[in-house]
């Protein structure tokens, strides 16, 4: 993720006024093709990739989402949704009435996706290590333990 520079030679009011400046001028574009092709020059890949991300984490915090749909959907760890979550309590009504315009979190198409990933995931967490260094072939293929 993009940092800001740790060589910062701006004090906080140079700071407040670069972003100042930034609002009114991304406030300034009248029609939503102007600003999207302003920002795809403005903005880096990773930093617009960052930004749309955080916007579909408090999007889906805001829905309720489970941190493991969160999680799978947006590549994003446990702690990062569990850190934004509790900084989302402290953000403005502005900021959760803007959230909540966004576009919702599709899980539809990726539900099964998802939910398969992660019962693979928990199955595999439950499978002892001996089946799982096994080297499965047509017919050991099947790692339920064998009834007597």
């Amino acid at each position: 993720m993009p940092r800001v520079s740790k060589n910062n030679l701006l004090d906080k009011q140079q700071i407040q006024k670069l972003e100042k400046e930034l609002y009114l001028l991304l406030s300034s574009f009248k029609q939503e093709d102007q600003l999207e092709i302003f920002l795809q020059d403005f903005l880096s890949d990773e930093e617009r990739v960052m930004l749309a991300k955080r916007l579909a984490l408090y999007k889906a915090i805001q829905d309720d989402l489970e941190y493991k749909y969160i999680s799978m959907l947006l590549g994003l760890s446990f702690d990062t949704i569990r850190i934004h979550k509790i900084k989302s309590f402290m953000k403005s009504g502005l900021f959760h009435d803007t959230i909540k315009k966004a576009p919702k979190v599709e899980l539809k198409e990726n539900r099964k996706i998802v939910e398969g990933a992660v019962n693979v995931a928990e199955y595999m967490l439950s499978v002892p290590d001996s089946i799982k260094k096994r080297k499965l072939t047509p017919t050991n293929f099947d790692t339920r333990p064998k009834s007597k």
